[in-house]
């Protein structure tokens, strides 16, 4: 067993010698020398080599905390600085405040003459609370606070707020100088600290956060996934009587406004990676948790959002690019085009019913193309499965369909009513055989048209007064009068008389 022991003892120190590390072998050497009574030599060893992975000196933890505080107030210096660089004065006070953090900031590079050289000649050409002056101290306070910041880790790499703080102060100058290459290294530092502490949920969430930045969506869900389950694992430690929980651990209390975030920040990350089925399985397990009416809502639309085209979410995102550019643009050809490049990709008919409504609306309404938006709108109510007696879609979410296809008929009938009558009774006939609010004016259009023919106009206003509570007043006179009018030249003077009394007596 011994000779075992001093094998793997003489492998560790072959292992230190190839790697030239002399000095290593020489701590290895005293190491031995040096072992307690009752203690195996090689234990001592590996011991020795754990805690030295733990152990900082007193000195150097107490220089490390010297040189982070420098860090921190460096960089709280810079951002505001920066932040006045940015939005500028709005009073005295705020001028004073950022000339005294001037003064300040030239105390602090007393040592550095060839900068303050540069500095004071640079504010003394443009005035020393202009924009450029200001960005340009912060930018130097930022690189001091950068390096007091590696060196505070470098002279304590175990303490955890170091690597966190910096982490941040790098994200803070990512948005700042609009250089992803900072949160490559904010992330970085944050691996660092999770790989050896896996209980902090919130180094987790901070994580994912850098990675959603750099729309790396995967390894964004990873961390959110690991700040869930951190979170459920050290729930226990954080209620009163921890104890009450050891034997049903699945009834330890979480946080559950955190536990919903996290559940919804997976969630969209999943959206971002096109995977409906996991992202819509988070979004309904957040809203089973959240006693939140406003959280509830919000999930219903994203489920929604999500299932628009059966989970087809590429198709979601063009939609709201679509729409976004005609409705809050006012962009309509190019929405259109995005609309246009959407039909191919959608999954079922009824999404692409939508959006060739969506394009006739543009085509009828903003594009001056009328003819192209009735073609479209014709072709989505042809193909419409429709009631055999009503006309009416049996499913009710097209009724808006058949309202616009009845529109843009009854539309053009009346545009073309002194320019082409043949046209104009062509679309009030297309209007009138279609279900919709307006039907009653279409026949009656057609009945005001035909008034060469009297009983294919009673004919008409018979199918008129079938809607009549669809028309004004001044509609209605008008519908009585063209009977009276009809059967007068029929000869039927009873019906006539009929007929024009009721027209009178409105």
């Amino acid at each position: 067993m011994d000779n075992c022991k001093y094998f793997v003892l003489f492998i560790l120190l072959m292992i230190a010698g190839c790697a030239v590390q002399q000095p290593v072998i020489r701590e290895a050497t005293t190491i031995i020398a040096k072992v307690p009574p009752g203690v195996d030599t090689l234990t001592a060893v590996i011991a020795d080599s754990i805690f030295s992975l733990v152990d900082v000196a007193e000195e150097d933890g107490q220089e490390s905390k010297r040189l982070y505080d420098i860090a921190e107030q460096r960089s709280s210096l810079a951002d505001s600085l920066w932040e006045a660089s940015v939005s500028g004065f709005e009073t005295g006070q705020d001028s004073a405040a950022a000339l005294q953090q001037i003064l300040h900031a030239e105390e602090l590079f007393q040592a550095d003459k060839e900068w303050l050289k540069q500095t004071r000649k640079m504010m003394k050409k443009q005035g020393r609370l202009t924009p450029a002056v200001l960005s340009h101290i912060s930018d130097h306070l930022s690189v001091q606070a950068e390096g007091y910041y590696e060196s505070a880790i470098k002279k304590n790499r175990f303490d955890i707020r170091y690597r966190q703080k910096y982490s941040k102060f790098l994200k803070d100058l990512s948005v700042k100088y609009k250089d992803q290459s900072y949160l490559y290294r904010a992330a970085d530092e944050l691996e660092r600290v999770v790989f050896v502490v896996k209980g902090n949920h919130q180094l987790f969430y901070e994580l994912g956060e850098i990675y959603v930045l750099l729309g790396d969506w995967n390894n964004a869900h990873k961390n959110y996934e690991l700040a869930q389950t951190a979170l459920k694992k050290t729930a226990i430690f954080s209620v009163a009587d921890p104890k009450t929980y050891f034997l049903k651990l699945s009834e330890v209390p979480v946080d559950t406004m955190r536990m919903v975030n996290y559940l919804n920040k997976q969630a969209w990350c999943k959206t971002k990676l096109y995977e409906a089925l996991p992202a819509l399985s988070l979004y309904r397990e957040a809203s089973g948790i959240t006693p939140d009416p406003a959280w509830k809502d919000y999930f219903e639309s994203r489920i929604t959002w999500i299932l628009w085209d059966d989970g087809n979410i590429r198709a979601s995102e063009i939609k709201d690019r679509a729409d976004s550019l005609s409705s809050f643009y006012q962009k309509y050809s190019e929405s259109k085009t995005v609309f246009l490049e959407l039909l191919p990709v959608l999954w079922t008919k009824r999404t692409k019913d939508e959006i060739n409504w969506k394009i006739a609306q543009l085509d009828f309404s903003y594009l001056d193309h009328k003819f192209d938006g009735v073609g479209r709108m014709y072709l989505v109510i042809k193909h419409t499965a429709m009631d055999s007696i009503t006309g009416a879609p049996i499913d009710s979410t097209y009724k808006r369909y058949f309202d616009s296809y009845g529109t843009m008929c009854f539309n053009l009938g009346s545009e073309y009513y002194y320019k082409d009558r043949l046209i104009a009774y062509m679309y009030f006939i297309q209007a009138a055989e279609t279900n919709f609010d307006k039907r009653a004016k279409a026949f009656l259009q057609l009945a005001d048209i035909s008034q060469f023919d009297p009983y294919e106009t009673i004919n008409l206003c018979t199918k008129t007064i079938e809607v009549v509570d669809d028309l004004s007043l001044d509609e209605r006179q008008v519908l009585y009068r063209l009977l009276h009018s009809s059967y007068r030249k029929l000869g039927d003077f009873e019906k006539a008389k009929e007929w024009y009394d009721r027209w009178k007596a409105l």
